[in-house]
């Protein structure tokens, strides 16, 4: 009887460990993590400003975030930003524009409302407020853009997303520049 147990056990722990040797170690993939700086963009030419308070209402948190269709959103935990992405719009916009000083009277602030990925579309899309303050003197703006992807990764959508960033800041500058003078003729009028 003895001998018997021993050859019933002696299979099975025989039969289990080359059943563990056979199966594969599942996939461990390590997310990747983007921080909207790869593209080269020369800095842009207009009146310093101060950029200030930028509010991110998206509620996107770090991720990647593609909508999908039928008003469902995905979340990417594979595909991240270093930081939310708000400070890094903010800090990309600083790199950009001439350096503020002291005497720097113009003020920028933003709310950032849409800042994903339209998989449906096949398109990065940034919804981004600006409002403008200097000397008494506002305006609000509001910068809706939607550009193509170029592939299906992260990497594509990361670029994507920082193609829509730098376009801005492009529209930004130039408007940035009129209100300037506008401020500037309101002040000598006064």
């Amino acid at each position: 009887m003895k001998k018997i147990r021993m050859i019933i056990f002696g299979t099975a722990a025989v039969v289990m460990l080359s059943g563990c040797s056979l199966m594969q170690k599942p996939e461990y993939s390590l997310p990747s993590f983007y921080d909207l700086s790869a593209q080269k963009a020369a800095p842009l030419v207009s009146a310093p400003a101060e950029f200030r308070s930028f509010a991110d209402v998206t509620g996107n948190g770090m991720e990647i975030v593609s909508r999908i269709g039928g008003g469902k959103v995905s979340k990417d935990d594979l595909n991240r930003f270093t930081a939310p992405p708000v400070q890094l719009i903010r800090r990309r916009l600083i790199e950009l524009f001439p350096p503020a000083s002291s005497q720097t009277s113009l003020k920028v602030n933003g709310i950032l409302s849409r800042f994903e990925i339209d998989s449906e579309n096949g398109t990065a899309v940034m919804a981004l407020d600006y409002m403008l303050n200097c000397d008494g003197c506002s305006r609000a703006l509001r910068h809706r853009i939607r550009l193509p992807l170029k592939g299906n990764s992260g990497e594509s959508y990361a670029e994507a997303l920082e193609s829509c960033v730098i376009t801005s800041a492009r529209r930004l500058a130039g408007e940035i520049s009129v209100f300037a003078k506008e401020c500037e003729r309101k002040r000598e009028k006064k």
